[in-house]
């Protein structure tokens, strides 16, 4: 009887547990219905409002939240971390997840520029670009490079340097601003002036910057940063709570994003079509990302075969995929690292919370890909300054999402918005993003558990002998399970 009772409450709590999910998938269905069966009644403008109004109060309440968010993050991230105690491999587990956040994007960024999943449609003229201007890619570069030192960083939330364009004529030349720079062109007499402006748009890449020197700045003066430090980990933790309120709005902004979506754009079987195209090409850029990963770490750094340590990893996979939490999986994967595979624990107890907090190699992946394709969608081709500027925010935004489901959505939405690249179409992600989150959240958890391997090796020499063996305790990974 007693078993019994256990066994019941055991399947409450995983119900409770994936009651979200449950909810998210059926928001995703009643989306795509509500959206095509509408659209076969003709509806108003007034309708398809009122069907996308849910869809738009939770995106703008995710907006709210996720600018504070990454600010209070950032801080309290860098704060924590204090190369001088812990030496060697805080270096070289910082150094990692820099590097791996940075390089993971630029590549699927490539493949989707070049597989271009979002041109196999026509929607040009669906979207309006006329927030939109073509800039040149020397003025893209020195906008980035300004807009990296914010002179007012309140002002950074809403407003960022960008250069624009005027074409006057001749005589107006004359009476032009000396500090204008002008680009005359001796064919038509029409001379082209370049103007230093502020556009509407969050400086992200600008805040962040500025959060993370306030952390650095935290962590070196000791004891005196502690009560900033602890404000902004309250904040922190306070936010994060709001945002785990406002995923609970998940399933009805999900159906009201994908039912607007499908609304709002004319070919409806292009859309269909280009989705299938992004899916393949987001899950091929993650299995190739990992098979990267695996030849340049356990090949050729480690000289072994990376495969036995991938099938360790097992129960690490079904863990995240079932709950999209790399840090759910924390026990589980410390376990795999510490008693499959002979990692020291003075490493991987330092290293998988830290890499599980910053590291987001599938993330990247995902948001690389996402905004080539919501450009696509919108007719807009990325130029060089403009692909730059998104490796640039999804390296350091990046090691900033929360560990939530579908932040990396939000994110996308931030980084398009201070591109100037219309957001309207980013709900559409939403169809896939079920088996997508779940997918990137595993390539995560194999990049921490890689992370703890490099920083093993390189530091072997660096660490002291271990005076005696700690027995690791399973009960956590067992209850995670």
């Amino acid at each position: 009887m007693e078993t019994m009772a256990i066994s019941d409450r055991t399947k409450c709590l995983c119900l409770m547990d994936n009651l979200l999910v449950f909810l998210t998938i059926v928001g995703v269905v009643a989306g795509i219905t509500i959206g095509i069966l509408v659209r076969q009644a003709d509806p108003s403008q007034d309708t398809i409002i009122w069907i996308s109004l849910p869809g738009d109060v939770f995106m703008g309440s995710l907006k709210m939240v996720v600018l504070p968010l990454i600010v209070t993050s950032v801080i309290t991230g860098t704060a924590s971390l204090d190369p001088k105690c812990n030496g060697r491999v805080s270096m070289v587990s910082l150094g990692y997840i820099i590097l791996t956040n940075s390089l993971a994007c630029i590549i699927p960024m490539m493949i989707a520029i070049a597989a271009k999943p979002g041109k196999r449609t026509n929607l040009m003229g669906d979207i309006d670009n006329t927030q939109v201007s073509p800039m040149e890619t020397m003025d893209v570069f020195s906008d980035l490079i300004r807009n990296l030192f914010p002179p007012n960083i309140v002002a950074a939330c809403f407003e960022q340097f960008q250069t624009s364009y005027e074409n006057v004529s001749p005589a107006e030349d004359k009476t032009s601003d000396t500090n204008l720079t002008l680009d005359k062109n001796e064919t038509d007499q029409v001379t082209r002036v370049k103007v230093l402006s502020k556009i509407p748009s969050t400086n992200i890449l600008g805040l962040v910057i500025f959060s993370f020197i306030i952390g650095l700045a935290t962590s070196s003066i000791g004891p005196a940063g502690r009560a900033f430090y602890v404000f902004f980990h309250s904040a922190n933790a306070v936010i994060i709570k709001v945002l785990a309120w406002l995923v609970w709005m998940t399933p009805l902004g999900v159906a009201s994003l994908i039912a607007g979506a499908f609304l709002k754009v004319e070919h409806l079987d292009f859309i269909l079509t280009s989705l299938g195209y992004y899916c393949i090409t987001t899950i091929g850029c993650l299995i190739f990302y990992l098979i990267i990963l695996s030849i340049v770490i356990k090949v050729m750094m480690l000289r072994s075969n990376p495969l036995p340590f991938l099938a360790s990893l097992s129960r690490v996979y079904i863990v995240i995929f079932a709950t999209t939490s790399t840090a759910i999986a924390i026990p589980v994967t410390l376990h795999a690292l510490e008693e499959k595979n002979n990692v020291d624990s003075r490493v991987t107890r330092f290293t998988v919370p830290l890499a599980t907090t910053i590291n987001r190699d599938g993330s990247s992946i995902f948001i690389a890909i996402s905004c080539v394709f919501i450009a696509q969608l919108s007719g807009i081709s990325l130029n060089a300054g403009q692909v730059v500027i998104i490796w640039t925010l999804i390296s350091f935004i990046t090691m900033a999402i929360p560990s939530v489901p579908s932040a990396s959505v939000v994110v996308i939405t931030v980084i398009l918005s201070s591109l100037g690249i219309p957001t309207k179409l980013v709900g559409l992600l939403f169809a896939t993003e079920w088996l997508l989150d779940r997918l990137r959240s595993i390539v995560n958890g194999v990049s921490h558990a890689y992370c703890a391997l490099v920083v093993a090796h390189l530091c072997r020499n660096a660490l002291p002998p271990k005076e005696e063996n700690e027995d690791h305790e399973s009960s956590d990974e067992e209850q995670v399970v």
